[in-house]
């Protein structure tokens, strides 16, 4: 009888700790391709908060089905404000219809998807939905998700251009990361299915995997450095990120208007400072958007919420999946001189637009302060697509050009 008891914990034990590779092994069918899984990367550690999920009238974030880092953001402002975490996971795409048709009120998306939902171009390869979404609505702007194609030494790409004939694995087509991949790729004068093969895939797990056998040449990812997969493949293989350095900016910039230029710090996942260094690519923010009809008075709450506990945010975001050694913490991130700041078309939410007039309603041209932007080279002035729309500014007229030195004059913290 002890025998059989020891027997029968050791098998619970096994199948519990093996249950990753077990459901990759019978569930691992991904467009036509058969892939054995033969690890499983380890998951992030999501620390769970009860909520009473009976209580009607709290508002409800979505829940990321790719990026564990926002669902870590919003169970830390569900310590500061009433906030309720959707049950069923879903994909960057999906998050936006669900917003639009109320069926949440706030979700984290790309800043990129948001201006192509608005305007009516959510473009990829088997599809085009030229729907203008019209009750989407900026809270606030979070932090950077950098453009990152992801290859091995001997792969043979480095650079873009270099993905013709090969086989790129993406995640899901609902995901912001195979819609820009795409994107970039026609940037560089490639198209998808006939200058290169791709797979696309559910499970950043089985993502993760399928490149660790090298199933496929590349991977593409947006994502913050905050993503599990990525560290962990560091820690087992070779890597080699490529950037977006060899393509005029112009370029990038007609793809992914609201983009940035950032870079991609390998020092992030190698702790050997000599491989260190910082591949320049395009980024997009993450941002807060609500459904138009959320009450103003919870969205002012909620903006200033994120506004008073952005040094939290800021601790929270760096401390997720934090490592010492290669102090991978996330730039650019819960700056309130940057949180208001949107694409010029896309609107905010009266209750966001309420609580920006309180702290910049001294100001003529009611801008956010400073005002960060990249001056041209050969310009005195800097240039922004970029703006705070104030209630005052009926006929959204577009903000003035500020040479650096009056933006400089606007500074305050």
């Amino acid at each position: 009888m002890i025998q059989f008891l020891i027997f029968f914990i050791i098998l619970a034990t096994f199948l519990y700790t093996q249950k990753d590779k077990i459901i990759d092994k019978f569930n691992s069918k991904i467009e036509g391709f058969q892939f054995s899984n033969i690890f499983s990367l380890e998951k992030p550690q999501i620390l769970k908060r009860e909520v009473n999920l009976s209580v009607e009238g709290i508002p409800v974030i979505t829940n990321d089905a790719m990026n564990d880092f926002n669902n870590v953001l919003s169970q830390t402002i569900q310590e500061f404000i009433p906030l309720r975490i959707a049950d069923q996971p879903s994909f960057s795409l999906n998050n936006l219809s669900i917003i639009e048709n109320k069926e949440a009120d706030l979700s984290i998306v790309q800043e990129e998807l948001l201006y192509n939902a608005i305007t009516g171009n959510l473009k990829t390869p088997t599809k085009q939905n030229k729907k203008q979404f019209k009750n989407l609505r900026f809270v606030a702007g979070l932090y950077y998700e950098t453009f990152i194609l992801l290859t091995y030494p001997e792969s043979g790409i480095n650079s873009w251009k270099d993905i013709k004939g090969k086989l790129i694995g993406f995640p899901s087509k609902e995901t912001g990361s195979y819609m820009n991949g795409i994107k970039i790729a026609n940037a560089y004068g490639l198209e998808a299915g006939k200058d290169f093969k791709y797979i696309n895939v559910n499970s950043m797990n089985r993502l993760a995997n399928i490149f660790f056998q090298k199933k496929v040449d590349a991977i593409y990812l947006t994502t913050s450095n905050k993503n599990t997969y990525l560290l962990n493949l560091a820690k087992k293989m070779s890597l080699k990120f490529i950037g977006t350095s060899d393509i005029d900016e112009s370029i990038m910039k007609s793809y992914f208007p609201t983009g940035s230029v950032k870079h991609i710090n390998t020092n992030n996942y190698y702790t050997n400072i000599n491989t260190a260094s910082f591949i320049k690519t395009y980024a997009t923010r993450a941002v807060m958007i609500c459904h138009k009809d959320l009450d103003t008075e919870y969205v002012f709450g909620l903006t200033k919420t994120l506004y008073d506990r952005s040094e939290t945010l800021k601790l929270t975001s760096d401390g997720y999946l934090f490592n010492r050694d290669k102090l991978n913490l996330v730039e650019d991130a819960f700056m309130p001189s940057l949180m208001a700041i949107i694409y010029e078309k896309i609107d905010y939410h009266p209750g966001a637009q309420k609580y920006y007039n309180t702290i910049y309603h001294s100001f003529e041209t009611h801008l956010p302060l400073p005002l960060i932007d990249i001056p041209d080279e050969n310009e005195n002035t800097i240039h922004s697509h970029f703006r705070y729309k104030s209630n005052d500014d009926k006929k959204k007229e577009e903000i003035p050009q500020l040479t650096e030195q009056q933006i400089k004059s606007l500074y305050y913290i």
